[in-house]
Order: C-alpha cells, then sequence, then structure tokens
C-alpha cells in the first residue's frame, strides 16, 4: 500500500534533489513516525544517501530557545518559591504542590496560545469575584476571601515565577514556544523544513510554522481526507477548518473512493477484547506485514501478551512494558501509600497497620514465598479475623514472621520527616527487596525504578527547598515518576504485526488495522479538564478545552481508518471499570450513519462466543460419599436455613452441608446486616432472660437498661468502637431506635392485651423424626433456636425476631409448596412444630416482630388465611419433612443449580 508517509517522501523528492536531502529537516508528531519515515525515504532511493533531519515538532522549537526546559516535579517547586516572594503568609508546600499542576498548565496554555496574561488573567479574577459575589450576604466568609485573594495573586505569581525561572536559565515548554514563536523571523536561516502529519496546533506552533512557510522553501503536508475535512460540521476536521495553514494543503478522498470492509465486535470484557484481538490475527496470519493493533486502553497489553497466537512469527511491541503493570511497583505502590498525608490515614491507626494493607501485602509472591504459607492459613491471621480486629501492630507481624524483617522494614520510614533522609531510607529498602526477586523482567523493572529514584535524590540534595519537602510529596513525586517508566521489548520494528499506543499512530498506515477498547471512556474519554479556566473564558480566548480534545481524538480515529482496507473496531460491554466503560464509542456510532450510504465500504457486526462466557452447566450426582454426609446432617440435626438452602439451590446447599465450605471470613469495617442483627438479638436475649411475667412496670425497668446492654455488645463485637464512627455511627443509633420502638409495641400489646408470661428465650428445640429409606430406619434430628416463646390470654406465641424490614406479604401463603419463595413462612412453620413436638401443644401462633419496621407489630403466620397452626396443619408439615428427609437420601438425586437463585460464591 501507498502510506502518507511515501506520498510525503515522493513529494519532497520533486522539491529537493537527493544530494540536498541532508540539509533538510522534517518534522513529525511523534519519533515513532521518524522511523517509517526513514523506511519509506529507502523504498523510494535505490542508492546510498544521506538522510534528513528527523525530530519531532517540541524537540524542533526546543532547538531555537536559550533556555532549558524545566522538569515538572522543578516547575512546581520554583512556583512556590514564587509564590512566597508574592504573599505574606503562604499555605505549606503540601498544600500549594497539590493544586501547583493545574497552575503550571494554564500558565502553559496562555504562552502556548501567545495571549496578553495581563488582560486574560484580570478576566480570570473577574470571573472568581462574580462566582462569590452574594446579594444575600453583607461580608464574604473567610474561605471566600482567601479563594478571592488566590486570583488576585494569580497575574503577580505568572511574572515572577518566569522572572525566577529565566534567571536561571529554565522555563515551562509554552514559556520557549512563545519566546521562540516571537524571535524565530530572526533565527530562520535558508535551510529547508517539512512540517508532516501535524494537527492541533497551538497560536505558538501556527506562527512558527508560518514564518517558515512564508519563506518559501518550506513545506507543510496534512494528513487528512475531504470526507471530513471540508464537512463543517465533522469534528475531525475541526484543526484543519479552523488554522489558516493548512489552506494549500493537498486532501485525499480516500473514503469514498477506496474499499473497506469494517467489523465492529462486542466484547464483554476486557479479556474478551484481548481474545477477540488473538482470533482476528490467528485468522489472518498470511497477512500480518502491514498490520496493526492499537491500544486505546493500554492496560490490555499484559492480558494481550499472554494471548497472543503462537504462530505469530513476526510481531514488535512498539509501547514498552509500562512499570506499573509489574508487582514490584504494586507492592512499593502500596508501601509508600502510608506515608502519603492523603491516604496514609486511612492505613495507620495510632502506629497500628490497617488489616486490609496486610492483607494485601501478603498477596506478593516473594513475601509468600518468605513465610511459605498464605497469611490465611495462618493461625495467627484466623485469629485476626475471629476477633474482627481491623488495626494490626506491626511488632507483632515480625514476631509472628521472622523471615519477613527485612521486607517490613519500610515501617522504619514512618518516622522519618526529612526528605533527604527519607528518600536513603527508600533507596536502601528497594535495594533490600530487589534481592528477594526472581523475575528478569522484575528485576530490569525495580532497577529502572531504583535510577529514577537516584535522581530525584541527587536533584532535591542541591535544591533550596528541600527542608520543606516532606515525605508525603516525595511519595506522589515518585509515584508520578515510575508511572510514566518502561521497559522495552525487542522485536522488529518495521516487519510484522505492530502493537501500538494509539498516540503513536499519528502519521502510519497499515492496510489492516485492530482498534481496542473503542468504548467512550476511552475514546474520546471521560476524563475532566485538569484547569482553572471556566469553559467559557476558553471559549472567549480560542483556547482548546473539552470540545477540541473530542475533535483531537476524532481527528485521529478517522485518519488511522482513512488508508486502511481491513478495519476491526472492539470494545467492550463491561461497565464495572468506569464511568462509560460499557458505552461503545460515539465513532462507532458516527462511522455507521455517515458511511453506511457509501458503496465501497463494508459495515458490519460481529462477535466470537468464547467458552468462558458460558458457566459450565456443574452438576453433581449422588454417591457414597454425599449420601453419608447428609447421614451426619441428619445426626446434627435439619434446621430451616438447611432445608430453605436446598430448596433455593441444590448445588449451593451441596457445598455447604455435603462439602462444608465456609465463606470466607472477613474483618467488618462497615457492620453487616447479619452482625447488627445478631446484637439486638443479644441484647434482647439478655433484657428477656430470667423473667416470668411482663408487665408495663417490666417494659419500664427494661428501657431503663437496654441502652447500657446494646453498648456493651456492640463493644464485645467491636472493642476498638468502630461503631461510633462514620456509617456504624448510623446504624448504631438506628440499633438504639430500633429497640426503643419495639418497647414501646410491647407496651401498648401489654395495655390492649394484658400481661404475658415468658416460656422461653433463645430456647434450642430438638426433635427426632423417623423415617424409612430403602427399608432401612433412619433418625433425622430437626433443630431449631426460638428467640422467644411466651403465653398471653390468647394463648401460646412463638416469636422470631427480624432484623430486616418486613411486611405480612412475608409470613402469608396457600400451602408448603409456597416454602422454596417463603423462607420465613418454612422457619416459623419448623419453630411450631418443634414447639408441638416438645409440649404436646396445639393451636399455636408463629410469628415475626420485625425490628425496622415497628409499625407492622407481630407478623403471624397466615396460611390459607388462618393465623392459627392446629393439629392438621401440625401432621402435614411432619410429612412434609418426613418426604423432603426421604428426598435427600435418594440415589438419583442431582445436585444442580437453580437457573431462578443466583450463583453463590463457590459458583
Amino acid at each position: 500500500m501507498i502510506t502518507f508517509l511515501d506520498e510525503v517522501v515522493a513529494d519532497i523528492l520533486t522539491r529537493v534533489s537527493i544530494n540536498e536531502l541532508k540539509d533538510c529537516t522534517i518534522i513529525l508528531p511523534s519519533r515513532r513516525a521518524g522511523l517509517h519515515l526513514k523506511k519509506s525515504f529507502s523504498k523510494k532511493i535505490n542508492q546510498t544517501f544521506l538522510l534528513p533531519k528527523i525530530t519531532t515538532v517540541n524537540d524542533f522549537i526546543y532547538g531555537f530557545s536559550s533556555f532549558t526546559l524545566v522538569s515538572n516535579f522543578e516547575a512546581q517547586l520554583e512556583l512556590y518559591s514564587s509564590y512566597c516572594k508574592i504573599k505574606k503568609d503562604p499555605e505549606p508546600l503540601d498544600s500549594f504542590i497539590q493544586l501547583a499542576p493545574m497552575i503550571l498548565n494554564d500558565f502553559n496554555l496562555i504562552d502556548k496560545h501567545l495571549l496578553n496574561n495581563n488582560e486574560f488573567i484580570f478576566d480570570l479574577n473577574s470571573i472568581s469575584e462574580i462566582d462569590n459575589w452574594s446579594l444575600s450576604e453583607k461580608e464574604l466568609t473567610k474561605s471566600q476571601l482567601d479563594y478571592v485573594e488566590f486570583w488576585k495573586h494569580l497575574g503577580a505569581l505568572y511574572k515572577q515565577f518566569h522572572e525566577d525561572l529565566q534567571g536561571k536559565g529554565l522555563a515551562t515548554e509554552g514559556a520557549i514556544y512563545k519566546t521562540v514563536s516571537k524571535e524565530i523571523n530572526t533565527k530562520i536561516d535558508h535551510s529547508t523544513v517539512f512540517f508532516v502529519g501535524l494537527n492541533a496546533l497551538s497560536t505558538a506552533e501556527e506562527k512558527i510554522i508560518n514564518s517558515f512557510i512564508n519563506k518559501g522553501n518550506s513545506q507543510i503536508y496534512f494528513d487528512g481526507d475531504s470526507f471530513y475535512c471540508l464537512d463543517k460540521n465533522h469534528e475531525a476536521g475541526f484543526f484543519f477548518r479552523k488554522s489558516p495553514i493548512y489552506k494549500k494543503t493537498k486532501l485525499n478522498e480516500l473514503f469514498t473512493q477506496k474499499k473497506k470492509e469494517i467489523t465492529i465486535y462486542s466484547a464483554k470484557n476486557d479479556v474478551e477484547q484481548v481474545q477477540t484481538i488473538a482470533k482476528i490475527l490467528e485468522k489472518n496470519k498470511q497477512n500480518i506485514n502491514s498490520c496493526a493493533v492499537y491500544l486505546i486502553n493500554e492496560k490490555l497489553i499484559n492480558p494481550l501478551i499472554q494471548n497472543i497466537p503462537n504462530k505469530l512469527e513476526k510481531l514488535n511491541i512498539t509501547m514498552g512494558y509500562p512499570i506499573v503493570n509489574s508487582y514490584c511497583y504494586a507492592f512499593l505502590s502500596i508501601v509508600l501509600s502510608l506515608f502519603d498525608n492523603n491516604k496514609s490515614n486511612e492505613l495507620w491507626n495510632k502506629n497500628k497497620l490497617h488489616y486490609q494493607f496486610v492483607e494485601e501485602l501478603f498477596t506478593f509472591p516473594f513475601v509468600k514465598k518468605a513465610i511459605n504459607q498464605t497469611l490465611s492459613q495462618t493461625k495467627f491471621w484466623k485469629n485476626k479475623l475471629s476477633k474482627n480486629i481491623k488495626y494490626i501492630q506491626p511488632s507483632e507481624l515480625t514476631k509472628e514472621f521472622p523471615n519477613l524483617t527485612p521486607i517490613l522494614s519500610f515501617l522504619e520510614l514512618k518516622e522519618i520527616h526529612n526528605a533527604q533522609q527519607f528518600l536513603e531510607k527508600l533507596e536502601g529498602f528497594i535495594e533490600k527487596i530487589s534481592t528477594q526477586i526472581e523475575s528478569k523482567i522484575e528485576k530490569e523493572c525495580i532497577s529502572n525504578m531504583l535510577l529514577e529514584l537516584t535522581k530525584l535524590h541527587k536533584f532535591i540534595k542541591n535544591h533550596h527547598l528541600k527542608d520543606k519537602i516532606s515525605s508525603s510529596i516525595i511519595v506522589r513525586v515518585v509515584k508520578g515518576k515510575w508511572s510514566s517508566l518502561t521497559t522495552p521489548f525487542y522485536g522488529e520494528p518495521l516487519a510484522g504485526v505492530q502493537i501500538m499506543g494509539f498516540l503513536e499512530s499519528r502519521s502510519l498506515d497499515f492496510e489492516h488495522i485492530i482498534l481496542s477498547s473503542c468504548n467512550e471512556a476511552y475514546l474520546p474519554g471521560s476524563e475532566q479538564d485538569q484547569s482553572l479556566i471556566p469553559n467559557d473564558l476558553k471559549k472567549h480566548y480560542k483556547i482548546p478545552g473539552v470540545y477540541e480534545k473530542d475533535a483531537m481524538y476524532s481527528y485521529y480515529f478517522y485518519r488511522s481508518i482513512q488508508r486502511a482496507k481491513k478495519i476491526d473496531i472492539i470494545y467492550s460491554t463491561d461497565s464495572s471499570s468506569k464511568l462509560n466503560s460499557a458505552e461503545p464509542s460515539r465513532f462507532i456510532h458516527q462511522i455507521e450513519k455517515e458511511l453506511c450510504g457509501n458503496k465501497n465500504l463494508i459495515i458490519k457486526r460481529n462477535t466470537f462466543n468464547f467458552e468462558y462466557n458460558k458457566l459450565k452447566e456443574n452438576s453433581i450426582i449422588q454417591d457414597e460419599f454425599s449420601k453419608k454426609q447428609i447421614l451426619a446432617l441428619f445426626d446434627r440435626g435439619l434446621s430451616a436455613s438447611s432445608i430453605k438452602k436446598y430448596l433455593d439451590c441444590p448445588l449451593d446447599f451441596y457445598y455447604k452441608y455435603i462439602l462444608k465450605i465456609k465463606e470466607k471470613e472477613i474483618v467488618e469495617e462497615t457492620i453487616e446486616n447479619s452482625t447488627w442483627g445478631s446484637i439486638l438479638h443479644l441484647t434482647l436475649k439478655r433484657l428477656f432472660e430470667n423473667r416470668t411475667t411482663i408487665s408495663v412496670a417490666v417494659i419500664n425497668e427494661l428501657r431503663k437498661k437496654y441502652l447500657a446492654i446494646l453498648h456493651e455488645e456492640f463493644i464485645l463485637k467491636f472493642p476498638d468502637l468502630r461503631f461510633k464512627d462514620g456509617e456504624n455511627s448510623l446504624l448504631y443509633h438506628q440499633a438504639i431506635k430500633c429497640l426503643e420502638l419495639f418497647l414501646d409495641n410491647e407496651e401498648k400489646n401489654i395495655v390492649s392485651d394484658g400481661k404475658y408470661t415468658i416460656l422461653g428465650v433463645e430456647k434450642k428445640m430438638y426433635h427426632e423424626l423417623k423415617i424409612n429409606h430403602n427399608n432401612k430406619n433412619i433418625n433425622v434430628n430437626i433443630k431449631g433456636d426460638i428467640d422467644r416463646i411466651d403465653q398471653t390470654s390468647k394463648g401460646i406465641r412463638i416469636v422470631d425476631y427480624k432484623s430486616g424490614f418486613l411486611t405480612d406479604k412475608d409470613t402469608k401463603m396457600k400451602n408448603f409448596d409456597a416454602f422454596s419463595t417463603k423462607k420465613y413462612c418454612l422457619q416459623l412453620m419448623l419453630y411450631a412444630y418443634l414447639y408441638h413436638k416438645n409440649h404436646n401443644q396445639t393451636n399455636l401462633k408463629s410469628s415475626i416482630i420485625s425490628l425496622k419496621n415497628p409499625k407492622a407489630n407481630f407478623l403471624n403466620l397466615s396460611i390459607n388465611g388462618s393465623n392459627t397452626i392446629d393439629e392438621n396443619i401440625l401432621f402435614e408439615f411432619e410429612d412434609y419433612l418426613t418426604e423432603f428427609a426421604i428426598g435427600l437420601m435418594d440415589d438419583h438425586i442431582e445436585y444442580k443449580h437453580n437457573e431462578k437463585h443466583k450463583y453463590c460464591m463457590i459458583c
């Protein structure tokens, strides 16, 4: 195929001779494009020649400046230093540095777009004053006054900052662009410059380029198509139509004249996206020399590497292995979070470590290797979970796991507040960790991280603000620097499948392209504009904002597909990762609507079916082992919950009662519903046990005691008093209110119906049911824990407390077939049956008191309209239990998932 760069080379060779090439300069949007440009020259020229100078637009402009580009962190420190000169009582560096990146970004915008900074900042100040102007208040609050004062200082800060930098021979990118644009006419010589594939240029860039073009021996090449460039409503051509420097450039008509096949794939998640890429590559492996995979979400690089077809002979990954994907980075990142003021309060509590931090720490391979088991298997951790301990003493960890002492030495950083000492200690810690790592790629990653840390240490050592730099600032800067590091892959850069980031695609063309993560969250992206400048002010001064960012990505998308013959677009339908992550990119909808009438284009939708998308139909046939476990269950006792578990899902029943798999035990940061209910049950037990007759006087006595008892129960469960903070505090006070209303209801009932007698509290009851299976007599124990049994003038009541919100619908049913959906009915019926068998009583009432629905009062079990459980119902229920127990012993029983029921943790 003839690429854009091939066309550019052909045109350049009509303007200059081969011998003159060495005196030319070619400006490209990326270094990656430079490699492909050299290939285009080598294809076109069949002799030895000297290449022109090939560079990026940034490096080209820097070359005309006498100033050195300041690094991000140094710029932030210098900005604070300038701020201290103009502000009497400046806030601490820790606070200021969080806002510094936005201020620097906006200063760059002002400079790159050659704005009158005094006029612009005056308008910005005026807007901030209007925002804080109030008709209803005579005076502004202190926070509003501080806010207005900050904006008033912005103009002075801009001037002071640039003066301070220039005094050191430094400048920001925007300042370099601004000064070069002013001086460029005096610096241009007679050399020829070709500007290739540039888009979304700033005012300064346009002025610089225009100065070269006006000299008559330079040329600009725009890589665009008339389809979107000449359509005044199409955002992909926004920058072409906006900029006068493109007026004389030639446009192609590739969308209307060239044949294309566009296939749009939906994938259920990121794993399926990379599987789809692998399938496409496998299917087209005969034609891979002009194929590129664009990873719009670059985090897919790891799973993609794992899924690349083995038969793919030639492959090149241009983007490198991101260090943020290494477990070394993950480990050091969570360790450093302990010393970041923005996060440390969540991880520390009086020098104790949060349990989740400890759990995460122990997931790393070299930590698990040191203790030779997983943390969850240790008695130490099981004990912590059983006691619901939220914060762990570090000394306990080193005592329990002495082999971890070198790894846990990061705890020494806690006491260091000096930046230099912190960095020295951190370097030493990372060197220790590097000896624990065996993976070659992980060793290379940690080596690069350590090198970056050493550079930062040298810089801070000589900086005049070194005493004001806290360990928290160091942590944020270090993590920021590490996050941009990559470890290069080795591959053939000009042959086979090219895997690259989306921005690397600029000026490059391939016959077959595969675009992944084409979701609204990534293309054009849903991130907020990180700027202090309001959008209306940006529009007034023609500074790029959200629309311009969308237009830029629109151009990248349409440009990337304009020369391709085969285009595969993949998007995910998984909404779990981020906002709009399940929404197909707007550009997918656009091409389907805009290009549908084009005869040269085929647009279709497709999807691959992967086996793992469907949960395997898991069913287990009854065998001798399961029957033995059923008999053991009969011996321990069938409860309402075990019966209900089988009715809900036989497979879930099998896992819980046959295999006895327990749910993972966790520490409750937020009080679980079950724990909250358990505390209320224990409180009510203590209130009513050892009492006989309950009168109004007794209720009044209980009112004086319930608060202290409830508080004691909360302390027993949460000795660290976490129930007094945040969401837990709301649950604690809700428990108080529920008990208060419960006692009010009890008093009303006594007034209307008279006193009642307590017959039992938290009463455990059993009954041995005899069944016959295959001519064998089997004893089945039926068991239940009844919250309260009492007797009123109207008869015996069986009472079950529920901490949820229930209504009379939950306790009504027509017959026993409803047990599969009416779990409370099953429980109430079983309790009545047990009481009947133990006390030979009939005509019972079995009721629920819903503690969260005090208006409901007693919710009586109602069977076919009757609230009384008579002898006939009790006989029928015994038949039901007998049939159920015999059914569990059936040789042909199949433990299979119930499709109407939710999948459990194990499924």
